[in-house]
């Protein structure tokens, strides 16, 4: 059960880096 938790944490904290990259490349660009 605890491995589940730490595997849909997981998959929340990488949309949350994804996001900031593209945020950070958009604003390396302008």
């Amino acid at each position: 059960m605890i491995a589940s938790d730490d595997s849909t944490l997981l998959k929340i904290l990488m949309r949350e880096n994804a996001a900031a990259l593209m945020v950070s490349m958009r604003i390396g660009r302008s």
